[in-house]
Parts: structure tokens; sequence; C-alpha cells
């Protein structure tokens, strides 16, 4: 993304100077941390439509007297999305107050069980709100999660795994919708979207947000929740992620209810999410080379292509845990 010109256009909008912007993501959305009149600010320079944008604010003002989400900042023109056209391209600019709270490193002292039921809470008092959500006038609709399924077409020469992600879309495209397991969901709850300070949840990056199944926003959460923090020291993981599912289902509780029906539905969207990550890391990593071994820096592991497709198709979902369609529910309860 080209975003020098717009990112000089935007320090006028919003008082800074750009030679002191330090650039922390770039790709669809170029995002600068920016520090003026003593405090940190993130610009978000995007390529999304300007009505994509309004729609996540949109969203975000309706949760932030309950959930800690980003605060979207007035321009000095007033406005909360700022313009900039540069040829072809059209940008969507916002400024965003910083949030407390660290991100996610593997730590079990940090990431502990008080942290799993409060990961359930915030997005149980998301559910919870977005039931009464309704776009305000003039905002477009966010799009539906399960008309941009990822494409089956990444999977052919899988054809083992390509199976198994066509009968879990099928089983997803099939489920009923109601207020009570359907409504406007984040998507992307995973561990490097939101900030932990002390035992509270901060929730970042709402691009993602789409309307979807509740059960789905829980089982990428959980998927991650114990991918990604199961330990390597030699306990018990299968104890362990249990114990991460009846922690964080705990919080969400306290927050949101589902019925048995849609709890069980949960598995059938982590299974969605381990088969995504194969997509995920050779759309990352440009490579189709199947035997490949690469070291995610991000999620701080190694993607072991072989060992990782061979338990899609041995129906595994963690090595080490019993975790399937027949015990889940014992963890829940």
């Amino acid at each position: 993304m080209q975003t020098e010109n717009a990112l000089i256009y935007a320090s006028d909008c919003y008082g800074f100077n750009p030679k002191t912007a330090e650039n922390v993501k770039s790709g669809t959305n170029g995002v600068f941390k920016i520090r003026k009149e003593d405090e940190n600010f993130y610009l978000r320079i995007s390529e999304s439509g300007i009505d994509d944008v309004a729609g996540e604010i949109d969203w975000i003002e309706h949760l932030k007297n309950e959930v800690r989400v980003p605060e979207a900042v007035l321009s000095k023109n007033k406005k909360l999305i700022e313009q900039f056209q540069s040829g072809e391209n059209l940008y969507a600019i916002c400024l965003y107050r910083e949030l407390p709270g660290v991100r996610w490193k593997k730590n079990a002292a940090v990431w502990n069980e008080d942290i799993y039921f409060n990961w359930g809470k915030t997005i149980g008092q998301m559910h919870r709100l977005t039931k009464s959500y309704q776009p305000s006038a003039g905002i477009k609709p966010r799009p539906l999660y399960e008309n941009e399924l990822n494409p089956l077409g990444n999977y052919v020469a899988l054809p083992a795994v390509y199976e198994k992600m066509k009968n879990v879309q099928n089983e997803i495209r099939s489920l009923p919708k109601d207020s009570d397991s359907y409504g406007l969901i984040h998507t992307d709850m995973h561990q490097q979207n939101f900030l932990v300070n002390g035992n509270e949840i901060s929730v970042l990056d709402f691009e993602g947000c789409r309307y979807g199944f509740f059960s789905h926003d829980i089982g990428t959460a959980l998927y991650h929740a114990i991918w990604w923090d199961l330990p390597d020291d030699g306990s018990d993981k299968n104890d362990f992620a249990h114990r991460i599912i009846k922690n964080f289902l705990s919080g969400y509780k306290t927050e949101n209810s589902l019925s048995d029906f849609w709890l069980n539905k949960i598995m059938l969207f982590m299974r969605y999410k381990q088969i995504e990550a194969i997509s995920w890391h050779l759309g990352t990593y440009d490579s189709k080379n199947f035997t490949a071994v690469v070291f995610n820096e991000v999620f701080g592991i190694y993607f072991d292509y072989p060992r990782y497709i061979n338990n899609v198709e041995s129906d595994v979902l963690f090595e080490g845990c019993n975790i399937n369609e027949n015990n889940f529910m014992d963890s829940v309860k």
C-alpha cells in the first residue's frame, strides 16, 4: 500500500508530525503509531471503502458502553472518517486513541484461567449486545460471513482436506438462524486481536466483523486459545485444553446463553479454523510446498505442513488431546 501521501494528508487532519509516525503494520491496512499532546494514538489508512469502515465504527459505538473497544477521534473537520484520493486509490483514514494493555505472548503466568474466563466473558458481552444492534441511519449493513467462506479451490491439491472442508462448509450453510445464535460478530477474536491489562480485555481489529453465528466467534477463539497456548513443557495437554474450554465458557455464560445445540456446533467452527489455517499459511508464505516447515512469527510457532495436514485428514484437532464432538460438552458443563 502506498500511504505516504495519505499519511501527510492525515497529519493535517489530526494535527501530528508525519515524520514521527511509526509504521506498525502494512498490507491491506497501513497502521501508524502516533504521539501527540502526550497521548498515543493509532492511525489506520485503509483501502476498504468508507461504507465498510463506517459500519465497523457504528458497531463499535454500540458496544463501547460495556466492552473496551477502540475510541475513534474526530478530525479537525469534525469527522470520524477522512478520505484521501491518490490516483485511482481511495483511502479511508481513522485515528483511534490507544487502549491500555499488552499483546499476547505465550506465558502461563499471564495467560491464566482468569484471562480465559474474561476472554469468554467479553465475547459473551458482545453477543448479548449485538442482539439489540441495528445499523444507524445511512449505515450499510456489514456482509454475511457465510458468503465469504474460505474458497474450496485452495484445497484442490489435497483431496481429503478438500472433502472435509466441503462438508464443514455445507453444514455451516445449512444451520438455522435466529437472534439468539446469529448476529454481527467479530469473527477473528484470537489472542493477537485484543490487549490484556491485568485481567481486563480490550478488543481490537474490527475490520473482519460480519454477520455470523455466535458459535463461530467462540470456535475461533477456542481453537486459537488451545493451539497457541498448549504447554510444551511436558504438562498434560489434554487437561490443559479442557480447562481452557471450561473457563472460557464459564465466563461466556455470565453474559450470554446458548442452547446445547449451539454449544455442540462450536466444534464445527473449530474444525473450520483448523482447515482454514492451511490456506492462510500457504497464502502468507507464498508456498505450495506441502512438505515445508515454516516459522510463524506472529503465533510464535512452527507450522509443519505434513504433520498438520495429516491431523486434519485423521480428525485430530490437537495432538495430545482427545477433544472431539463426543466429549466437548463434558468440558462445557
